[in-house]
């Protein structure tokens, strides 16, 4: 095996990483739904690997009470056809 070919690789792979907390797609004070723009400035950053946090799964609440609330999931919304791999995470639920 060449080590060395495998040091050279690694040498040369960048990625770039974006974190952001989306707070849930709305801005502060939960005053404006901003989805559409956030999805729109991570696309900007142009990462390789997006790490989201307060992204909302499923709210069916949400969804009847907030206009332009998507369809989609907020993570599939945002990663669209931009990335073809992405993952969810749901936060775990504190038992009473």
């Amino acid at each position: 095996m060449n080590t060395n070919r495998l040091d050279n690789t690694a040498e040369n792979i960048t990625l770039r990483a974006c974190s952001y907390n989306i707070h849930k797609g709305f801005s502060a004070a939960n005053r404006r739904f901003l989805l559409k723009d956030i999805r729109q400035a991570i696309r900007l950053v142009n990462a390789d690997l997006v790490f989201l946090q307060e992204v909302v799964g499923e709210n069916i609440r949400k969804a009847a009470a907030v206009p332009n609330w998507t369809t989609d999931t907020q993570f599939e919304f945002l990663a669209d056809t931009i990335w073809p791999h992405y993952a969810y995470g749901k936060k775990k639920q504190a038992h009473s």
